[in-house]
């Protein structure tokens, strides 16, 4: 397999360098540009992708999409001031444009601009009544807004005119989530899976959906799914890790914490239950170092105070337990098991 990958770089590269020498060679040529540009996009290389798309606008100032993609590229590169100038100047050219008004509202929903993106993708809308990505990115700006009735109905009308949208099956599977609809929630992440499968965000929400109900054995399948298909998926190992302890599985469990670990080293969550489970297998000083390293990412956090604190019992080491548990009571007065630990601790003093 590694060989392969070789291979596939290597003629990437080639083709890449083919390309180059031909816009080289012909400076006028815009059909190459552009399919220079789609080689570099699909190779990862924004930048560079940006430049091919920025020669057409030279040559072309009058060409709508050359405009449309540079703004694509700067909006998923998260710079949506930017990408929101050549969104307009698409508009410009071609103002009946569905897709230059649904690029501007996202820009403006990712620059918090929640109420001037309902207007501008409004307006697309009523351009192309059949858009459906336009009716879910609306649906963003109105679940921002707290309005998730109308948030869930955009959903609903996106799917009407796409039945098998599956961004619109995972805001609904959201929306239901933060409800605290684990039901509905589930089921709207069934549907996104079975429209996109081979999607890890899908199986990703699909598991955290399952594992809510307590459905330990079907979260694991989907982790597996959403790891299988991202490798790297940081959350996800550390939810499967998570799901695997639940389900008695200790010794898997402890290689996926640290899995997750090397993956997301400042990860607080990740950092916090590998300690535990260090702590489980009786390896106290590893336990103690991955738990201060949470607590100084979440330093008001109870829970992790408590568990530095039983640590430390365990290392015997009274007074650095008493500080813990001190500093329990101080996040959360009410905080009833710091209370009794120190109470124990001082009866034996």
């Amino acid at each position: 397999n590694m060989w392969n990958d070789i291979v596939r770089t290597n003629s990437m590269d080639r083709f890449i360098a083919t390309h180059n020498a031909a816009v080289k060679e012909n400076p006028n040529d815009w059909i190459l540009y552009e399919k220079y540009a789609e080689i570099l996009e699909a190779a990862g290389q924004y930048e560079s992708a940006i430049q091919q798309w920025s020669a057409i606008t030279n040559l072309f100032p009058v060409f709508e999409m050359p405009y449309f993609k540079i703004g694509n590229l700067l909006d998923q590169g998260g710079n949506s001031s930017d990408a929101l100038k050549y969104f307009e100047s698409a508009l410009k050219i071609n103002p009946e444009s569905a897709e230059s008004l649904s690029g501007i509202g996202l820009c403006l929903l990712n620059l918090q601009k929640y109420n001037e993106a309902i207007t501008v993708l409004k307006k697309a809308i009523k351009i192309k009544p059949t858009f459906a990505a336009a009716f879910v990115n609306l649906s963003l700006a109105y679940a921002n807004l707290g309005m998730m009735n109308e948030a869930k109905n955009q959903c609903e009308l996106a799917l009407k005119v796409k039945p098998d949208y599956a961004p619109a099956y995972i805001n609904l599977g959201k929306y239901y989530a933060s409800e605290g609809n684990s039901e509905l929630s589930l089921s709207n992440y069934i549907n996104a899976a079975k429209a996109e499968k081979f999607n890890p965000i899908v199986y990703y929400n699909l598991a955290n959906a399952y594992a809510r109900l307590g459905m330990h054995k079907e979260a694991i399948t989907n982790y597996n799914k959403a790891i299988e298909l991202k490798p790297v998926f940081g959350e996800a190992i550390l939810n499967l890790a998570i799901e695997l302890s639940v389900s008695g599985f200790e010794q898997e469990a402890f290689k996926k914490f640290e899995e997750a670990v090397d993956l997301m080293p400042k990860n607080p969550d990740a950092l916090f239950n590998y300690g535990i489970a260090c702590a489980k297998k009786g390896d106290y000083n590893r336990a103690l170092i991955n738990m201060e390293k949470a607590a100084a990412l979440r330093p008001d956090n109870p829970q992790i105070h408590y568990n530095i604190g039983l640590v430390y019992l365990r290392l015997e080491m009274k007074k650095k337990a008493v500080e813990e548990f001190r500093k329990v009571l101080q996040i959360n007065p009410s905080h009833k098991e710091a209370q009794l630990q120190l109470n124990r601790i001082n009866s034996v003093f």
